[in-house]
């Protein structure tokens, strides 16, 4: 009952790119709405009227699961938990990406770019190959502007210079890659 996009759709988005809490503050009180809303990757499911009391508790309690969760993955071995080529380092389970030592923030698409470029360190990767595996999507001619654009802004934010690219390189007739 949000406005533009419902609380499932919006709660299924969230769960496309992250694992964070989610807790459904809803009027909605039937089994099946509750079902809907669990299925679509929520945590918990609250319905109106609700007292701040129990609202509280509830929102602890997935706190104190979550950090338990973060500190179990902390202690877990992972050969594969970074990445790094030519000064990118990237933490495959915690979506964070570093530059020549210092943390970067990146987008979703950014990230899942920058991931897919150091997962293939000197392929190259077609406009549509790229748009097709990290946006998830079939290819149309307009596509290849919107893969551009955030080459461009990653590009700004992994370059020395990002007018005389050495990370991500354009191979001219046929897309990108990453390599120095």
């Amino acid at each position: 009952m949000m406005p533009g996009m419902s609380g499932i759709k919006t709660c299924e988005e969230i769960r496309k790119v992250s694992s964070v809490p989610v807790l459904f503050l809803t009027a909605k009180d039937q089994e099946s709405d509750k079902l809907v809303g669990l299925m679509a990757g929520g945590d918990d499911y609250l319905v109106k009227p609700f007292s701040y009391a129990e609202l509280l508790g509830r929102i602890k309690a997935l706190l104190r699961r979550r950090n338990v969760y973060d500190r179990q993955m902390e202690t877990t071995p992972d050969k594969e938990q970074w990445l790094e080529h030519s000064g990118i380092r990237i933490n495959t389970r915690r979506n964070q990406a570093f530059c020549r030592g210092e943390e970067i923030t990146l987008t979703d698409m950014e990230y899942r770019l920058l991931l897919l470029f150091l997962e293939y360190p000197q392929k190259v990767f077609s406009v549509e190959n790229l748009y097709e595996s990290v946006w998830g999507e079939s290819f149309v001619y307009t596509s290849g502007n919107t893969v551009m654009v955030h080459i461009r802004r990653l590009r700004k934010k992994i370059e020395v210079d990002p007018q005389k690219p050495k990370l991500i390189l354009t191979v001219w007739g046929k897309g990108y890659q990453f390599g120095e």
